[in-house]
């Protein structure tokens, strides 16, 4: 090999190792089509969906669907040693459906929807949203949300911003389709009575699995609404004024004939990573849809 090629590698290598010092899902080039993220890793036969990662990137969380009759539970896998770590059941993660993990902004809280019983003797079989708190270097106990979040229905994937604000998507009689997207306003350390985001973000179709900026000056959803291209799709509102502007469809790039859904914008602002199918993560610069999350402007 010639000196010039092999300082051409090393060029490479060095940069890589220095995207991955600072974000360990960094690459040394955009990413400008969608990839499988952490593949052989976290990609695999199973099926896996709806990342999150911790502040500093290099903990992922996740959901494994240990087979398609209902087993599902949260794992994580860590950036150690240049590579990701095989996935391990996250220590509150103990019944049999647990999906759709959200971590805070600050990582002190993570939310995530699940079957779980409150009580013992409850036979609830809907999903409800949880919540569980950092204790130490692990897990407290879990603790289901009060009734101003969920509803007699269906209320699952969490996503917060940073002042506590929740956002989810949940069917019940008020929604204006079968899944709609409503926020529970967290006031004085309470959650308050939840809110449909209105016209201007649900439609008589699905609208669900947001993500939510932390400063709430964009949301990313899934929708089946007309104008989709595949089963359901990527979308983006900015928060003008105090009010959502009319969403805008990620692209062809982004999505596909598939179903896509349970965005999440990458701690550092540069990537989105989401889920497709059954389950397999993508990852995407968010350059390729027009995106800036480190100005907080799509």
């Amino acid at each position: 090999m010639s000196t010039t090629r092999v300082n051409a590698v090393v060029a490479v290598l060095a940069a890589t190792v220095a995207a991955q010092e600072q974000h360990p899902y960094a690459t040394d080039r955009p990413i400008r089509e969608p990839m499988r993220f952490g593949d052989g890793m976290i990609n695999t036969e199973a099926d896996v969906y709806g990342p999150t990662f911790t502040p500093d990137g290099r903990t992922i969380y996740y959901t494994l669907r240990k087979d398609r009759d209902g087993h599902e539970s949260i794992v994580f896998s860590r950036f150690e040693d240049g590579r990701w770590t095989p996935p391990e059941t996250a220590s509150f993660s103990t019944h049999a459906y647990d999906k759709e993990p959200y971590l805070s902004p600050d990582g002190r809280r993570m939310f995530f929807a699940s079957t779980r019983p409150q009580m013992e003797g409850d036979e609830r079989t809907a999903f409800d949203i949880w919540v569980v708190d950092r204790a130490g270097d692990g897990w407290g106990e879990p603790r289901r949300l009060g009734p101003a979040v969920n509803g007699p229905g269906y209320d699952n994937y969490p996503a917060v911003a940073a002042n506590g604000n929740l956002y989810f998507g949940s069917e019940r009689e008020a929604g204006r389709g079968r899944l709609d997207i409503y926020v529970s306003r967290f006031v004085n350390g309470e959650y308050q009575p939840a809110e449909n985001l209105g016209a201007g973000i649900n439609t008589a179709a699905t609208d669900t699995d947001p993500y939510i900026a932390p400063d709430e000056s964009f949301i990313i959803f899934t929708s089946t609404r007309d104008g989709t291209r595949g089963e359901g799709d990527l979308y983006v509102s900015r928060r003008e004024n105090g009010a959502w502007t009319a969403p805008r469809h990620l692209g062809d790039v982004v999505n596909g004939a598939s179903f896509d859904y349970t965005p999440f914008v990458s701690p550092d602002g540069r990537y989105l990573f989401y889920s497709r199918g059954w389950g397999e993560i993508l990852q995407v610069d968010l350059a390729v849809v027009g995106m800036d999350a480190r100005r907080s402007a799509p």
